[in-house]
């Protein structure tokens, strides 16, 4: 990877047939996919680093913690498990599924049960349906179970129910989660060793008028033939990146109808005497409410418990701050298991994806009446500007497999119409 400027002519002295704007795994497949079709390529990042929102912190509380993806979704079939075996990354195999702790105590098998029906009962809804509308406007209401069902589905969404389409849910591929002890951040920066990116580059302008694009940056300009663009569409609706000419209507109005959702995450360390369950036990501390959080106990062994928000109540809380946010995860873990687990708490590390200028939420949600957006921002409209990333992908969005993919095809797209 190239960090800091390109010397005294900028990014000139390297023009390429094909700029990618974004180092995610987007960005990486799509430069990975050209090379191979013996393009020139170059990719420009904002950060400084590579993997987008697939990043793991090793330092803070001295074990792998996913900040953003950290799941391999739909494993069975999932590209990125070939990818980390052919790199020699350890892959994450769950075996089982321990007991669920609900409210403040386990559940019984009969309960259990009860409580996966309700699941399937909001899916097997949207899926009847028939019509691309919230999904407050046909799930279940009654049931002991259906708050608790409302919330798994918003963690899914990463929106709540009145601001998440029916049809954008029933067209996401659902299959086996698989949560990476190595750290799925860590997989996307192996797959990125020797991708040529441009660290610390955020491009300002793209200039796609004449016979091929322009982009400017702090360090400089840039040529190419052609562009393929994976920021996410929180970036792209904010402004931060400028094309000239426009976007065309129908993809700005594509854009408008995918905003970022938020998932926001905090890791709090707690040693594995002080609950008395197995690892990795899924955790609620009530059933009368989707705003609460997933908690994830002792995580692959840990000493530690993921609280994940999402949704309206993650934007209030990432708005109250970093500490709000983790007093609401201690409060919610002593609520399910009592005060005196307060005092074993440790260190905790919180996300902020919801301010984070080169994301500005977690990933997309199609607004109700509006996910065939996906199929517009995905649609080809030029021969020398592509898009691409997880807002892309029909099936996936949301998922580093679903990035990926349509920075490949982007890549195969932009060779062809160069050739």
């Amino acid at each position: 990877m190239v960090r800091g400027a390109q010397g005294a002519q900028g990014l000139m002295a390297g023009d390429v047939d094909l700029v990618v704007v974004g180092a995610g795994a987007a960005g990486l497949g799509a430069a990975r996919r050209a090379i191979e079709l013996g393009l020139t390529v170059r990719v420009l990042e904002a950060r400084g680093r590579i993997g987008g929102r697939a990043w793991t912190d090793t330092a803070t509380l001295g074990h792998p913690v996913d900040k953003g993806c950290h799941w391999i979704h739909v494993a069975e079939e999932n590209p990125w498990v070939a990818i980390a075996e052919g790199l020699g990354f350890p892959v994450s195999r769950p075996a089982f599924e321990p007991r669920s702790w609900i409210g403040q105590g386990w559940l019984g098998e009969a309960e259990e049960k009860e409580a996966d029906d309700a699941v399937a009962a909001h899916l097997a809804a949207l899926e009847a349906a028939g019509r691309d509308v919230a999904a407050s406007e046909v799930l279940p209401r009654e049931g002991r179970w259906a708050r608790l069902a409302d919330a798994i589905l918003a963690w899914d969404a990463n929106v709540d129910l009145p601001a998440m389409s029916t049809l954008d849910m029933v067209r996401f591929r659902r299959g086996a989660d698989w949560p990476q002890a190595a750290g799925l951040g860590m997989l996307v920066a192996a797959y990125g060793r020797g991708v040529p990116v441009t660290l610390d580059c955020p491009v300002g302008r793209i200039d796609w008028g004449g016979p091929g694009v322009r982009l400017e940056t702090p360090q400089g300009a840039l040529a190419a033939r052609a562009a393929i663009v994976t920021v996410p569409v929180g970036v792209l609706a904010a402004g931060t990146l400028r094309f000239a000419p426009a976007l065309p209507p129908a993809i700005r109005q594509a854009i408008d109808d995918l905003p970022m959702g938020l998932t926001e995450k905090v890791v709090l360390e707690l040693p594995r005497d002080a609950l008395p369950v197995e690892p990795d036990t899924f955790a609620a501390a009530r059933t009368d409410t989707a705003r609460m959080a997933y908690l994830k106990l002792y995580p692959f062994g840990r000493p530690q418990v993921l609280a994940l928000f999402t949704g309206g109540f993650a934007v209030e809380l990432a708005q109250a701050g970093e500490a709000a946010m983790a007093a609401q995860a201690v409060d919610e873990l002593a609520q399910a298991f009592g005060s005196g687990v307060r005092r074993r708490v440790g260190r905790s590390l919180v996300t902020r994806w919801h301010d984070d200028p080169w994301a500005l939420g977690a990933y997309s949600a199609a607004r109700p009446g509006r996910a065939t957006a996906r199929d517009r921002l995905w649609e080809p409209f030029d021969d020398r500007l592509f898009l691409a990333g997880e807002a892309c992908s029909i099936p996936g969005f949301g998922t580093l497999h679903g990035a990926l993919a349509t920075g490949i095809a982007a890549a195969e797209r932009a060779a062809a119409a160069l050739a």
